[in-house]
């Protein structure tokens, strides 16, 4: 629990929530059970959206496929970032710092999984595009743009220009791989409206 109040803490802007999470090599460890929390949290939103894909998608694949593929390719795609924020980090603190980042990184998705449940649920209920569903998704995009940079800032205790550098760069590589990987395997979804 002191794990997820210390992501807490850092994506409110509070670098203090750092001093809570064990960030030893043990508790770098650990925290990939936040991904798999966040996973567990990801499986309801992904079934909401499936149930919402059109007969003839639905027909085209199967519920556990999409779910299971579509958790698979976000985790790849995490992978991808992860690796690609390891090879930015040229400075030796950043070096260093850099398991920190994968902590608070991992801790902060489930916190983020669940917090984007609800709108997920808005997004199912309205039935489709519309108006209410775009102003959701930019919002949501907004927030996570600015927690993103928040959390690679903090973590890495890196300046604010190069954190968003670093986010941009790690932002398009996660889009890039799961965009592709899904088109790939046929798990692209559209919510029948």
């Amino acid at each position: 629990m002191d794990n997820l109040g210390g992501a807490l803490d850092v994506l409110l802007g509070r670098a203090s929530g750092l001093t809570r999470m064990d960030l030893t090599a043990n508790g770098v460890v650990w925290s990939f059970a936040g991904l798999a929390l966040a996973g567990l949290i990801d499986l309801s939103a992904l079934s909401m959206l499936y149930d919402s894909l059109s007969e003839a998608k639905q027909a085209e694949i199967g519920k556990a496929y999409y779910m299971i593929g579509r958790l698979l390719t976000a985790l790849i795609a995490y992978a991808a970032s992860m690796f690609a924020l390891f090879l930015l980090c040229r400075q030796p603190p950043e070096l260093q710092n850099f398991p920190v980042a994968i902590a608070v990184h991992n801790w902060a998705s489930p916190i983020v999984s669940l917090a984007f449940l609800p709108f997920v649920v808005i997004a199912v209920s309205a039935g489709g595009p519309s108006d209410l569903a775009s102003l959701i998704s930019v919002f949501w995009l907004g927030l996570l743009i600015f927690i993103g940079i928040r959390l690679i800032r903090i973590s890495l205790d890196v300046q604010l220009g190069k954190a968003v550098t670093f986010f941009l760069i790690t932002g398009v590589i996660t889009l890039v791989v799961a965009e592709g990987l899904e088109a790939m395997f046929g798990l692209t979804h559209r919510v029948t409206g």
